[in-house]
């Protein structure tokens, strides 16, 4: 054999070429990129040490969520690298999260920073309740994920153990660098103060089939919520992108399809155009955007939706293939003559 048993199989750090509709995933990969931390009183710069952890809203740790590494089994916390005498450390340490969905909601990631001695029995052995602390909370209030880019989070000084950190009394306050330019913080714990001149950066991948960035397909997929919306989400669907889609192709379908049940006179013919934008067009489902070449669509990806389809019922089926007063401009937008009678 060319390999030994054990091995560790290393998922892609993002989605396949191809995802199947069955495919299902919720991975998020954070990567501690590096902060400024202030030297303070000592003579010396420090030795800094971040934590990672996964806490709820009512400040429990989440237990065994961390890989730091594939073929490594789940802990509750992860700690950096200490860089000897470094104010400014570069981490660069990536580590996944696998995080339930159920959870996924009431959760946030806290960073904690202490300066490690390298003399345990020295001068900083009594320094247990001065460190500094960042978080981020991974859902935003419109119910989307956090975006998958670089984010500089506000850090935190704590010198008082009258914070603790179970009270998770710190959720109330701001956590993006940009949401504090020109406001005040009025509303911080007992014993926490804003460190303005230290900073941390932090970068976060989601890899999830559940769990959207995208506003306008989260609209479509909870339409129930806001039936007054939408035709709107329906318009918005149409310029989805096809990577965005295909993550969640299933779902989708299944909700124009019961869009098209209860509201075929009022909203059946932004289904149609909405299911045939995202079959094959601009928008067309694909992981990548190379997949999408002018008005074609990779048959794998077609071969995909028509699986979903199979499982409609005839009268479902007929509904789409029935001429639409607006085919011409279907004809248009897909750029070739348009059938109704079946492919």
């Amino acid at each position: 054999h060319l390999f030994q048993e054990n091995v560790a199989v290393v998922r892609k750090l993002g989605f396949p070429e191809v995802i199947m509709p069955d495919e299902s995933r919720n991975d998020l990969y954070i990567t501690l990129e590096g902060g400024d931390f202030q030297q303070g009183s000592k003579t010396s710069e420090k030795n800094i040490e971040s934590t990672l952890e996964v806490v709820s809203e009512d400040g429990e740790i989440m237990r065994h969520c961390m890989c730091p590494g594939e073929g490594e089994g789940f802990v509750d916390q992860y700690k950096s690298l200490i860089l000897y005498h470094n104010n400014s450390p570069k981490w660069n340490e990536t580590i996944k999260l696998v995080i339930p969905i159920n959870l996924f909601y009431s959760c946030h990631l806290r960073f904690t920073f202490r300066h490690r001695p390298t003399n345990p029995s020295g001068p900083g052995k009594n320094e247990k309740h001065g460190y500094s602390l960042a978080f981020v909370k991974l859902m935003n209030l419109d119910g989307t994920t956090l975006q998958d880019t670089r984010h500089d989070l506000i850090v935190y000084s704590v010198r008082s153990e009258k914070v603790k950190l179970k009270d998770a009394a710190y959720l109330r306050c701001r956590f993006l660098r940009d949401e504090t330019v020109g406001k005040t913080m009025s509303d911080l714990p007992s014993g926490m103060q804003v460190s303005t001149k230290e900073a941390f950066t932090i970068s976060t991948l989601v890899c999830s089939t559940k769990l959207t960035h995208n506003v306008d397909l989260l609209g479509l997929l909870k339409w129930r919520n806001e039936p007054k919306k939408l035709e709107n989400n329906l318009r918005a669907l149409m310029k989805v992108g096809g990577e965005e889609i295909v993550k969640f192709l299933q779902d989708t379908f299944d909700a124009l399809f019961a869009i098209l049940d209860e509201h075929t006179d009022i909203y059946g013919h932004l289904v149609f155009e909405a299911i045939v934008s995202a079959r094959g067009g601009r928008g067309a489902v694909g992981p990548r955007a190379s997949y999408c070449c002018g008005d074609t669509m990779p048959s794998i990806h077609l071969r995909m939706c028509f699986r979903i389809l199979a499982k409609r019922t005839p009268l479902q089926l007929f509904m789409l293939a029935m001429p639409s007063p607006r085919s011409s401009l279907l004809q248009r937008r897909m750029g070739q003559p348009f059938n109704s009678g079946g492919p």
